[in-house]
């Protein structure tokens, strides 16, 4: 099987061969108007999130969860967020876990 492996990585990486690809230029006329043309929409003056979609019921929101697993592992997690004024909040976390006792080690 050893000797076969270089003719299987040649086989695997043929249909991946680098196709050439198409090359497109701008005309003279298509590079002055776009020197020429200032920016229309700025990046920084906006909102990465659009702010009528968004909503503020301004309620606690959060989630838990719990595992339990071989060899007596277990544990519970969560985490909370909570409105703080107008424009502010917090989050809180917590997790406790136990991962069963150690082994012993055989003489």
């Amino acid at each position: 099987m050893r000797r076969y492996w270089p003719i299987l990585l040649i086989l695997a990486a043929a249909p991946c061969a680098a196709q050439p690809g198409t090359v497109y230029r701008l005309t003279p006329d298509e590079i002055a108007k776009a020197s020429k043309a200032p920016a229309v929409d700025p990046l920084f003056d906006r909102s990465l999130f659009d702010e009528t979609e968004v909503r503020r019921d301004r309620r606690v929101h959060g989630e838990v969860g719990a595992f339990v697993g071989t060899g007596g592992a277990r544990g519970v997690f969560g985490t909370a967020e909570m409105p703080l004024g107008d424009k502010g909040f917090a989050a809180f976390s917590f997790e406790h876990s136990d991962y069963g006792r150690e082994r012993q080690r055989r003489r």
